[in-house]
């Protein structure tokens, strides 16, 4: 029974890791996605105001990424306690009903995700279909090649509320800049 155990634990946290992997690529991606954006739009600027002349595909492919950034980023923000809270109420109640009402929105927060990640992975895979393509004004791309990154992203909040409730049952007082780790998440 204790080596069952021992496995399960270790399964746990390689997979908190493979998922800590995850998290943190996709908010890399954002961060390239950022700095993309930030350089195509100056460019777009500069041959606007030196040269006279546009690139249309800048402001298409800048509303692609402005939709994806959150997405790939959202969950290593929660991961680092980067994300809004509303602390008014948080700090005029003991830490027990504090760390109760953190669980509780997390475990809320997480049924939303999953909701959200069946109701977007829905739409894509009935775009991927139907074959189904946006027509911009610069180039027409598939629907579901812009809009995978919905469930995905989704997907991973869900995980990351989950493990964050997890940690607040597991920890039940504890400072609130601290953040759930793999190997604190494998832990069983």
């Amino acid at each position: 029974m204790n080596r069952a155990l021992h496995l399960v634990g270790r399964a746990f946290h390689i997979a908190g890791r493979a998922f800590d992997g995850v998290v943190d690529a996709g908010a890399f991606v954002a961060t390239w996605l950022v700095a993309v954006m930030a350089l195509t739009i100056g460019l777009e600027v500069l041959m606007r105001r030196v040269f006279n002349n546009s690139l249309p595909w800048v402001i298409q492919i800048n509303e692609y990424f402005v939709m994806a950034i959150p997405f790939l980023a959202g969950a290593w923000l929660l991961k680092h306690d980067g994300h809004t809270r509303l602390t008014l109420i948080m700090e005029r109640v003991s830490p027990q009903k504090a760390n109760l009402m953190r669980v509780g929105t997390s475990v809320l927060a997480a049924a939303i995700c999953a909701v959200l990640v069946w109701k977007t992975g829905s739409r894509v895979w009935e775009g991927f279909e139907a074959d189904t393509i946006i027509r911009g004004d610069s180039f027409n791309i598939h629907q579901w090649r812009i809009w995978w990154v919905l469930p995905f992203g989704f997907a991973l909040l869900c995980i990351q509320f989950l493990r964050d409730a997890y940690s607040g049952i597991r920890n039940p007082i504890r400072d609130t800049s601290e953040v759930t780790s793999a190997s604190e998440f494998a832990e069983i």
